[in-house]
């Protein structure tokens, strides 16, 4: 049987070293005659540096950044955010089918990463790239098992078992299991997973091959934002630490700006001390009271991190056990491939994904802080929930969190299709003749392809809420009703649960009056506060063809696709049809909301120059839909954001050495990312929606706003393995990354309305329900004029987190023969230029980087036979070798005045915070 073009067999792959992809074109093809940016990671590289996941090995990808912005919300809600080349949006798929799920190594044979645009691969393209996961699959004709044991720093167990077994001359089956129970560097952190993952393939012709696969799995984990609690303490030990309240009251209002009120005018919940399992009512001056920190800076919209580690260690977690991100999920696939003749390639494919995804979350991003409880007194109530007195607060001075508990139940499910013939065109082999007139003709791939998809998605969120039938107000979503859970802190106590928030699932609120206002009752609930339902259809054509001509010596690519994109949305289905009220469910509206067309194309070209090095030029474009939601406006009549498009082109060398065991590619390129989705301040919805009330308007504003982004530089990548002891990795890349046309939406409305709004400049402002809004509309005005000159500095300019350079390499040698056979022992570093954090805008508008950085890793393993039939391996790994722990500055803010807040260039700064040395080691057996 000749070689399918659908399938790169990972046979081939030599060390670090691949020969052949998918991911330039979909077809089987050799890396030194593709002219897209591609890089590979084979099962020994990933065996190598010892991870278990996708995003660990995308730290060591050439170009690849981890992303971490400052509200940590990406950061425990998604499953990947990385940039390539400086863009974000990456497509990731699984056997180049398009996926969101969470994928782990125990059942990868191998990853391949397509930068920048490419239009010819299935799903929808990305300006930024292509990582494709590809799984193991049966293997005919062989039976092996091999199994794995794992442990590992912070409580690291993990377990794998790999089955290929032989059914006759044409069957074969493979089951790959998981099995892991994982704690984190963080309080409460785990990730424990369990999956099965059953792979089948059967060839009942010589010519015909019928594949399946099933994968189930359940993830469970807790995520820490990566860092500690912001600044909620500083201005209050200032203002010379004055407690609250007196023998004869409670709650009063401190002098501004040292201390704030815990939820006025919403339900509080306290499961110890005095008040313990009862429900509190706050309003006015009379509220709980805790310590204040520094005002906000413009630009970081929080505080900065507490850093002293007496008073919060650097493993806290104050979210605590109750932060959960979940996710149970099946996939299956079916193929037919059949063989036609010679040169005719038949493939029917199809791939169904469902997961069910929880994202549970106690404490909202802005009230992870440090703060203590300055009420030196503490009210009792009677049963009733009349105020009785006041009693001395056991838990004065101590620290204290609260929240309103949410969760975002999600629903995706994914069914792709697609059809692809394959024919080659050998002139030689027509004519029958090696003439010099056959060559000039040369030979062709040619392949084109349909596929289908269909995503739906429902998000449904909730949050607990009073829904007592005597609560005190009976809209259920206004925010009178929230439950706001308090919690007191111990980072240091010997209970486990006390050194974050408390679980709110361990602690139920039983249905009770509420203290404090006399006549109301409290029955703590779920209601949904909002659920929607989205699908999008994508049908495609593709042609692509390959061509060689002088003797191979000179190859050329060119695709062409046409997309057709339907988004259907859905109508909120709410109790009297009131945004106060709770959501039931959702109405599909009856046809797609728009129809997106979409034609494409690559080019590229290849010429091999000598055996040993090859000119390559490539560009390429593509379309990227961004659903059906509008741009930033009053909600339901702005328009639609549109699609994102990005454009490619890359040069440049490769070269294959010493008997095509170096591997090296030196390239220059440029991608743009036109139209992009870009996150908007919530300020931005918050403070408009608050001028507008404070005028007399009730106005919802909803949407988002986009950006553009161009990045061109220079990348460089080895792949070797030199001798059969020797095998290394290294990749660096240089690049420049500018943005354009940055929040254009929010900017013009700002503008068109600032008029209009100065007009009522003393009118004041609701800051409680307006949450950090200005107190009168003429000082919110000057705010989001500030804001928006803050938000836009980037405009022509790097993005916050771009670097410049980085680089990573890793290696091992192995000892074959003599008294040291069996051993392997390696390393490698993965070095992080600056990165740029902000913008002085206030002064002279340079820009502030953070200092460059290394971190270093190292390995050791000890390989034998025990047996003729079996073989054994352990190894061992260490990342952050040297213990790499100064904080990274994410993203900072100048202040407008004096500051006594630590600075770096004249700007403060919240940081993430590096995971402390690890350890993992792994036990093998192969038989």
């Amino acid at each position: 049987m000749t070689l399918s073009p659908f399938e790169v067999s990972t046979d081939r792959d030599v060390g670090y070293t691949a020969s052949a992809t998918l991911a330039g074109g979909r077809l089987n093809s050799d890396l030194r005659d593709t002219a897209a940016a591609i890089s590979v990671f084979t099962k020994d590289f990933l065996d190598d540096i010892a991870v278990t996941n996708v995003n660990q090995a995308l730290e060591y990808g050439l170009n690849v950044a981890s992303e971490v912005e400052p509200t940590g919300n990406l950061s425990v809600e998604n499953n990947f955010n990385f940039r390539i080349r400086g863009i974000t949006g990456a497509q990731r798929s699984r056997n180049l089918f398009r996926t969101q799920l969470n994928l782990d190594s125990y059942n990868t044979e191998r990853l391949d990463f397509s930068r920048g645009p490419n239009a010819i691969l299935f799903g929808e393209g990305s300006p930024a790239g292509l990582i494709n996961t590809s799984t193991k699959v049966a293997r005919i004709g062989q039976n092996f098992t091999r199994t794995q044991l794992r442990a590992g720093s912070f409580g690291e167990r993990r377990g794998t078992l790999d089955i290929n077994r032989k059914l006759g001359s044409k069957f074969a089956g493979r089951v790959n299991l998981l099995y892991q129970d994982s704690q984190g560097y963080r309080e409460f952190e785990f990730n424990d997973k369990k999956a099965a993952h059953f792979a089948g393939i059967y060839r009942p012709f010589k010519k015909t091959t019928i594949k399946a696969e099933y994968e189930k799995a359940d993830y469970s984990e807790n995520r820490a934002r990566p860092w500690t609690p912001v600044d909620r303490i500083s201005a209050w030990i200032a203002a010379g630490r004055q407690p609250i309240g007196s023998p004869t009251s409670w709650g009063e209002a401190p002098p501004a700006g040292t201390a704030n009120g815990i939820s006025s005018g919403q339900v509080l919940f306290f499961p110890e001390g005095p008040l313990a399992g009862r429900t509190l009512w706050t309003s006015g001056n009379t509220q709980l009271r805790v310590s204040g920190g520094p005002a906000t800076v413009p630009g970081i919209n929080t505080s900065v991190n507490i850093l002293d580690e007496t008073l919060v260690p650097r493993n806290a977690n104050i979210a605590g056990g109750g932060a959960l991100s979940n996710s149970k999920f099946e996939v299956g696939g079916l193929s037919l491939e059949q063989q036609i003749g010679d040169d005719l390639f038949i493939e029917l494919a199809t791939q169904t994904e469902y997961e069910k995804r929880l994202w549970a979350n106690p404490i909202g991003f802005a009230d992870l802080g440090y703060r203590v409880d300055i009420n030196a007194y503490f009210p009792t109530f009677n049963q009733a929930g009349a105020f009785t007195g006041t009693v001395p607060n056991p838990n004065y001075l101590r620290p204290i969190a609260f929240g309103n508990r949410s969760e975002r139940h999600m629903r995706f499910f994914r069914q792709q299709y697609r059809a692809t013939a394959s024919y080659n065109l050998d002139f030689a082999k027509i004519l029958r003749d090696k003439s010099r007139l056959t060559s000039l003709l040369g030979r062709h791939r040619l392949a084109a392809m349909i596929s289908d998809e269909g995503f739906d998605r429902d998000i449904r969120d909730r949050r607990e809420v009073n829904v007592s039938p005597n609560r005190v107000n009976a809209e259920q979503l206004n925010i009178a009703n929230n439950i706001v859970r308090v919690s007191y802190i111990d980072f240091f106590s010997d209970d486990k649960q006390a050194r974050g928030a408390r679980d709110p699932l361990r602690d139920p609120i039983v249905d009770q009056n509420l203290a404090n206002n006399v006549g109301r009752t409290v029955q703590s609930g779920y209601v949904n506060n909002n659920w929607t339902w989205q699908k999008t259809e994508l049908e495609t054509q593709m042609f692509a063809m390959q061509n060689f001509f002088l003797k191979d010596r000179l190859v050329t690519t060119f695709g062409w696709r046409k997309d057709e994109l339907k988004v259907f949305t859905s109508d909120i289905v709410r109790v009297d049809n009131n945004a106060n009220q709770p959501a039931t469910g959702f109405v599909r509206r009856g046809g797609p909301d728009r129809v997106i067309p979409g034609d494409t194309f690559t080019r590229g070209i290849v010429g091999h120059v000598t055996n040993w090095a090859s000119l390559y030029y490539n560009e390429s474009d593509n379309f990227t839909s961004q659903d059906a939601a509008q741009v930033f406006g009053v909600n339901g009549l702005s328009p639609i954001v549109g699609n994102r498009t990005g454009k490619g082109k890359d040069a440049g060398v490769k070269f294959r050495f010493f008997g095509d065991k170096l591997h090296a590619t030196l390239g220059w390129y440029r991608t743009s990312d036109q139209n992009q989705v870009s996150f908007i301040n919530g300020v931005f919805t918050t403070w408009v929606e608050g001028i507008w009330a404070a005028l007399g308007q009730s106005i919802d504003m909803e949407g988002r706003d986009t950006r553009s982004l161009e990045s061109k530089g220079y990348e460089l990548e080895i792949t070797a393995n030199p001798t059969r002891r020797l095998r290394f990795s290294f990749n660096a890349k240089k690049a420049e990354t500018i943005v354009d046309n940055l929040l254009p939406t929010v900017a013009t409305y700002i503008a068109a309305n600032a008029a209009t709004w100065r007009q009522g400049s003393t009118q004041p402002t609701d800051p409680v329900r307006y949450s950090g809004i200005r107190p009168t509309v003429g000082e919110a005005v000057s705010q989001l004029e500030q804001q928006i000159l803050i938000e836009r500095a980037p405009q022509g300019r790097a993005p916050y987190q771009d670097r410049e350079v980085t680089g990573s390499v890793f290696g091992t040698y192995r000892f074959d023969s003599g008294a040291l056979n069996g051993l392997t022992f390696g390393g490698g570093a993965q070095y992080r230029g600056p990165s740029l954090i902000t913008y002085r805008i206030i002064t002279d508008g340079k820009a502030v980087y953070t200092d460059a950085y290394t971190q270093a890793s190292a390995m050791i393993g000890y390989s034998m036979k025990l047996s003729r039939k079996i073989d054994w391996r352990i190894q061992f790994n260490v990342d952050n070798l040297f213990n790499f722990m100064d904080p990274q500055p994410v993203q900072g803010g100048e202040p407008s005045g004096p500051t006594t807040l630590p600075t770096r260039d004249g700007v403060v700064y919240t940081v993430s915070l590096p995971v402390p040395r690890r350890y993992a080691v792994t036990m093998s057996f192969g038989f």
